[in-house]
Parts: C-alpha cells; structure tokens; sequence
C-alpha cells in the first residue's frame, strides 16, 4: 500500500512538472511570436517609406480599412511627411469607416494638414442591406463620416471630404442612393458625392 501512494504521488509531480514545462513553452513561445510582430509594425512603415522616397507622388493614398496597418499607418505619414519637407506631399485615405475614431482623427489631421483628402465609401442606406452586403451595420460607418464632415469647414474647397458609392446590381437602386446622398447634403453641401458603376469597362 505505501509503494502504491508513493507511485501516485510521484506520478502526479511528474505530470504537474510537465504542465509547468509546457506553460512556460507556451508563453515563451507567445513572447517571443509578439516580439516578432511588434519588431515586424516597426519594419513596415519604413519599408512603405522607402518606396514612398524612391517614387516620390505628389499624393500618397492609403487604404485605412484593414486593422493590421492602422496602427502603424499614421506613424509611417509622419515620417514621410518629415522626411519630404521640401516638396509638396499630400496624405490621403480610402476608408469605409470602420476605424476607431480615435485613428479616424489622426488620418482625418495629417491629410487636412498636408493637402490631401479622404475618399469614404458609403456602401450602402438601409442597415438591413448594409449588413448583407459587408456583414456588419452601418451605424459606425456614419458616426466617422459624421466626425469627418466637421472637418470641412477648415477645407472646403478643394474638397477635404469625397464620398463614393458602387452600384451593386440588384442592391443599391435609387431608393438607397437617394438616402446616402439626403445624408450627405444635410451634414455639408460642400461633400461631392460620386457614384461607380462595376462595370467601368462597358462605359464610354
């Protein structure tokens, strides 16, 4: 009997000790994994940098949908615009409005600051169809563009602020763009809003 509860015991050390080893990979591992990334973010601005400095644009467009490049973005405007004080280089972003508002206002000051604008894309009026079409709702779509039609003030002219439609075939019918324009009008006259067919290549 007493060899049997010292096997158990030594049996349950044994296998506590190997739930530590493997905690400690574990959480090594995810060390080392978000070091890689954050060491990764800083890599990427300064890449998109040296390609911004070897093809030198008048207007550098970034798209601010995607949540891996929205917190370095900003970061990586700064350091062109620094680095480009001797000619003219205006920011500018194509979102659909699903950013924080917090990296909203950043994009929103570093293009009303150097010359450039943003392009937000409205996809759809109704939330029912707006969910259909994009999976979510529209309802922070139209908080940032509300927070960005305070912006034109200070820029209306040229436009600080373009909102662009596509028309979905079957989805976005007069009734819809009838309500995203209402939209627009009753934040800012000064908002042009455009409208894209998908099948740009028919057009003459």
């Amino acid at each position: 009997m007493p060899t049997l509860v010292a096997l158990n015991m030594a049996i349950k050390i044994w296998l506590s000790f190997i739930r530590l080893v493997l905690l400690i990979v574990f959480f090594a591992r995810t060390g080392i994994i978000a070091i890689r990334q954050q060491a990764r973010a800083r890599l990427v601005p300064r890449r998109w940098l040296r390609q911004l400095m070897m093809e030198r644009p008048a207007f550098a467009i970034l798209e601010a949908t995607r949540p891996p490049q929205l917190p370095h973005a900003p970061r990586a405007c700064r350091l062109a615009l620094a680095r480009n004080r001797a000619r003219i280089l205006g920011i500018c972003w194509e979102t659909n409005g699903s950013m924080h508002p917090a990296l909203l206002k950043q994009a929103a000051e570093l293009s009303l600051n150097s010359g450039g604008c943003i392009k937000f894309d409205p996809k759809a009026w109704s939330k029912e169809l707006h969910i259909a079409l994009c999976g979510v709702s529209n309802e922070q779509t139209f908080e940032s563009f509300r927070l960005l039609a305070d912006y034109m003030r200070k820029c209306p002219s040229p436009p600080f602020l373009v909102a662009g439609t596509l028309l979905v075939p079957g989805y976005i019918d007069k009734a819809e763009v009838a309500g995203i324009v209402s939209f627009i009008c009753s934040l800012s006259p000064d908002i042009p809003p455009m409208l894209f067919s998908p099948f740009t290549s028919n057009l003459g």
